[in-house]
């Protein structure tokens, strides 16, 4: 029996959830087009009006909503948004059932999926360790080379999903479990790190998760959607119908 649900509601759920994903990531996104800048939110700067919100804008800097510190009712509209939006993706994934479903029982039948189903051992091979303490110990130089400073955390907010993609990625012959030992490992560095240096800047920690929140969000969620993307694309081409031999 496939691990992986195929029923419609499966279906449906999946893309509500895509759909309230990326609009919070746009939710998100909508700081850098809604603020007069971004420098605030590395400590470089205190004097810039800052709001977000999308489709609705319900937050601003130093205004309150009825003694709340959100716009309730413009949040509750953008949540209908992403209820709409999100459900209109579910229908489309619902109508494809039938496509999405052998691409899975083929995903299935993979090797490497077996493998996936087996307990998870949590063991580091050498280059894993490596891979880890290296890169762990490249956070901290930066850190101690140049202190707690704008640039380390524009560094962290902007460059760190990027990394973790990218080590995700490459290099190869790393099991898939080391992997995601060795990106939670690294993911939990950089948030210390970032909020670390937000401290000793002298800036709230909520503003220093509030940074994360706006770039991290984006960053994730576009990052998950190539991804996909590839995945959905590369299982096109091996539905595609191979040519008979002339």
């Amino acid at each position: 029996m496939g691990k992986i649900g195929t029923l419609k509601r499966h279906w449906f759920l999946r893309g509500l959830a895509v759909g309230f994903i990326l609009v919070a990531a746009a939710n998100a996104s909508s700081y850098f087009f809604r603020s007069e800048g971004w420098t605030d939110l590395i400590g470089a700067t205190a004097n810039q009006s800052e709001a977000i919100g999308f489709p609705f804008e319900l937050w601003r800097e130093n205004q309150t909503y009825d003694g709340w510190m959100i716009d309730l009712k413009m949040t509750g509209l953008n949540g209908a948004v992403a209820l709409l939006f999100g459900s209109a993706i579910g229908i489309l994934l619902v109508l494809y059932r039938g496509t999405f479903n052998r691409w899975i029982e083929e995903f299935e039948n993979d090797e490497d999926f077996s493998k996936l189903n087996q307990p998870l051992k949590i063991q580091f091979s050498l280059k894993g360790m490596l891979i880890a303490i290296t890169a762990i110990s490249v956070i901290a130089a930066i850190i101690n080379t140049w202190g707690a400073c704008p640039e380390v955390l524009a560094a962290i907010y902007f460059l760190g999903p990027l990394a973790l993609v990218a080590l995700a990625m490459t290099p190869g012959g790393i099991k898939w479990e080391h992997r995601v030992v060795i990106l939670l490992i690294l993911a939990v560095a950089m948030l210390v790190a970032v909020v670390v240096a937000g401290i000793q800047m002298g800036m709230d920690i909520d503003r220093v998760l509030f940074g994360i929140f706006l770039c991290w969000t984006p960053q994730s969620a576009l990052a998950a959607l190539v991804l996909t993307c590839g995945l959905v694309v590369q299982r096109m081409r091996r539905s595609e119908p191979q040519p008979a031999n002339q």
